[in-house]
């Protein structure tokens, strides 16, 4: 129904005005998603308190089998620059 009658109302205007009114609904459009965009922003910049917040608990850690002579320091390294690699080969 509403979009009837703005149809309704466009068709009524001048080619002059039927432009100056698209052009404020353009405006009015943009400022609105700008605002939308600010407040989700502004929502995530939010600190949050922990007991608020529906957290799954972390899966239980599993052992993995080392080499003899591999330390868990070396390990440990090991695993830190194959991740590393891995998460900036692109």
């Amino acid at each position: 129904k509403r979009f009837i009658e703005e149809k309704d109302k466009m068709a009524k205007m001048t080619p002059e005005e039927r432009e100056a009114y698209l052009n404020e609904k353009r405006e009015q459009a943009k400022k609105t998603q700008k605002q939308k965009l600010l407040q989700k922003l502004k929502d995530q910049r939010r600190k949050f308190e922990d007991s608020d917040l529906q957290l799954s608990p972390l899966p239980q850690a599993k052992l993995v089998s080392t080499p003899e002579g591999f330390t868990s320091t070396l390990f440990g390294d090991i695993v830190m620059v194959t991740e590393f690699i891995n998460c900036y080969s692109g």
